[in-house]
């Protein structure tokens, strides 16, 4: 009868141990992390701003052109020019767009780098159960490596 109690008891430890659920979340960032992320963020904010300030540019300027010329002007019977207009709210609101995302991901940027600044290693000391013979005995120090992050 002892046996199958043993076993049972140590399936029941097994589960406990090692049959905890995990966290799905990501491990904190590190410093390294931040930089990384910086960096690509910044690089797409100057892609985009620079995108959405051309795109600005060239609508605007064709817009003035529409308004000053006469070359998309149509006949209309009669023998009476009327002029047609040709609606650019579309590439300013896409223009527009590209030039905001572009300011916010230098905004994140910036705090992602700030962020990395404050990132720092620390080692504590953790305290836990030692068992001897099936007996929580007592408390034992050890050493724990962490990130400290000031949010």
């Amino acid at each position: 009868m002892k046996k199958p109690t043993a076993l049972i008891v140590f399936i029941a430890l097994a589960f406990k141990l090692f049959g905890q659920q995990r966290d799905v979340q990501k491990l904190p960032s590190t410093q390294i992390d931040y930089l990384k992320k910086s960096k690509k963020e910044k690089t797409w904010a100057w892609i985009l701003t620079s995108v959405g300030t051309a795109g600005l540019l060239v609508t605007l300027v064709a817009d003035a052109g529409q308004a000053t010329g006469d070359a998309f002007a149509t006949v209309v019977s009669g023998g009476t020019v009327e002029p047609t207009y040709t609606s650019y709210s579309v590439p300013y609101l896409l223009s527009g767009a590209a030039v905001a995302s572009g300011v916010t991901l230098f905004v994140l940027a910036g705090k992602d780098r700030r962020k990395a600044r404050a990132a720092s290693v620390l080692i504590n000391m953790e305290k836990t159960g030692v068992a001897r013979q099936q007996l929580m005995v007592r408390n034992q120090m050890f050493p724990a490596v962490g990130v400290k992050l000031s949010l």
